[in-house]
């Protein structure tokens, strides 16, 4: 009878393991026997919806699941899993009597009811672990599941990969000796350390960063990391018999975060569609000597290398994402569009439509979302003559479904050097004074390896895993609607 063991690894990047492929033995043992290649993540790449897309089979706009967490923000996020219980590869498979064993399904919490073993913790929120059944955990030999919480400053940096190694391997012994206790027909555990990594040291082992700060102890870190990963994989690989499938996935990729950012806001400003607060004598005016301020306060903190303090401090100050996004600063009942915060200061965004606003004017809603496309398609940096937009589309043309509106009216990408930045009355393209901070980034494609399956197939999308495992369990079609 057909087994699968699942393996999630956050972050895991195919470019970095084909780089790297002579020191990864165990992954090059898939590249050879098996099927090993890149997977295209959603739109954006962000770990709670590309998860949540792994574990149903649907898109964003169909399971409604889209949460940028910040790493800057260090505050509690709850995410709303009601659209996903029951509907996850693992219920289907469990529905369809298949057994399972689930580790540290991320964010997938509370733990809910399934035809085997469940095992969550809390993500960004404070929680105990739990587990389905209940009383299967023990306070001895505990790793740390869910909650991600620790955000290192540059002295604590040894500290912080020690911590994640610990965990790693805690949580391998863990999950190995769970899905010893029962025969499983679906396995499956995710690692998320690797991601926090990459986020926080990749400007050390990246020579090509612009704040690489030279030789250092962490040159090798996030390679070390990859072999560690590669190892535990080969541990897995002793164990498994001819009727099970190893499936190692991750959500995304992973590489240098942008190292300047474009305010499209104040692209949009210049244009008549964003409206601001100031007056007429901005130099008076509170609200833009405030923007000036915290704008030039930044770059002098980033030059000076005092990026800790700073975000130790910026916790402290009272409406911080007003002051961080430039909301105090923007008219949001007058402006006809603006920037969406929906993905952080990445390459990926949007613009919302204000249509109650519109409504004002007369305009034709369908015919100014494509004006404000063609204005952002012909902008160019005055630095380099180049267009940073990589493309602009309507969000219906990205995705479909019930949720469709929790995507902005429209839809970009930028070259991967720029971050989407909300300023006003400022420099459209600025430096990103938070990339020494957090110098790692999110890439388009993840990695996908399947080994010794009789069927093996070259998935694209990782919307294709969930139909995958249960195809190779043989699970009956209508278990999966």
């Amino acid at each position: 009878m057909a087994k699968v063991m699942v393996i999630g690894i956050d972050g895991l990047d195919p470019d970095l393991i084909h780089t790297w492929q002579n020191e990864l033995p165990s992954f090059r043992k898939i590249m050879g026997e098996g099927y090993a290649g890149k997977i295209e993540s959603v739109f954006p790449p962000d770990s709670v919806s590309a998860w949540a897309t792994i574990f149903t089979g649907k898109t964003p706009a169909q399971h409604g699941i889209m949460e940028h967490v910040s790493y800057l923000d260090n505050g509690s996020t709850h995410i709303n899993i009601s659209n996903m219980i029951g509907k996850t590869f693992w219920d289907f498979a469990g529905k369809a009597g298949k057994k399972v064993c689930v580790v540290n399904p991320f964010f997938a919490y509370p733990v809910w009811p399934v035809n085997g073993v469940m095992i969550s913790g809390p993500v960004f929120m404070k929680g105990d672990v739990q587990s389905y059944p209940s009383n299967i955990l023990s306070k001895e030999d505990m790793p740390d599941i869910g909650g991600i919480t620790d955000f290192p400053n540059k002295n604590k940096l040894a500290e912080f990969i020690e911590k994640n190694r610990a965990d790693i391997k805690r949580l391998y012994h863990f999950s190995k000796e769970h899905f010893r206790k029962d025969t499983y027909d679906l396995c499956f555990v995710t690692f998320l350390q690797l991601d926090r990594i990459q986020h926080f040291l990749w400007r050390y082992t990246d020579p090509e960063d612009c704040t690489y700060p030279g030789p250092n102890n962490y040159r090798e870190s996030i390679k070390e990391f990859y072999q560690l990963f590669d190892e535990i994989i080969g541990r897995f690989m002793e164990n498994l018999d001819n009727q099970t499938t190893l499936m190692i996935i991750s959500d995304h990729g992973h590489g240098r975060r942008c190292t300047k950012v474009l305010n499209i806001n104040e692209i949009l400003r210049r244009a008549g569609y964003v409206k601001s607060r100031v007056g007429r004598c901005k130099y008076l005016d509170l609200k833009y000597l405030a923007e000036k301020a915290k704008l030039e306060t930044l770059e002098a903190v980033y030059h000076l290398n005092l990026e800790d303090l700073m975000f130790a401090i910026t916790r402290y100050i009272p409406n911080r994402k007003a002051l961080k996004k430039s909301t105090f600063i923007t008219n949001t009942t007058t402006s006809l569009a603006s920037t969406s915060v929906f993905a952080g200061t990445n390459p990926y965004g949007g613009i919302t439509i204000h249509r109650e606003n519109m409504k004002q004017t007369g305009m034709d809603y369908e015919a100014f979302r494509l004006e404000v496309i063609r204005l952002l398609q012909d902008f160019k940096d005055e630095r380099t003559g180049k267009r940073p937009f990589v493309w602009l589309k309507c969000r219906e043309d990205i995705d479909q479904g019930p949720f469709l509106d929790i995507y902005p009216d429209i839809l970009f990408e930028l070259e991967e050097s720029y971050g989407v930045n909300w300023a006003l009355h400022t420099k459209i393209t600025r430096v990103n004074t938070t990339h020494k901070k957090i110098s790692g980034g999110h890439r388009y494609h993840g990695f996908y390896g399947i080994l010794n399956s009789k069927n093996i197939t070259g998935k694209e999308r990782i919307v294709d895993i969930a139909s995958t495992i249960l195809n190779i369990l043989q699970t009956p079609a209508d278990e999966k609607s």
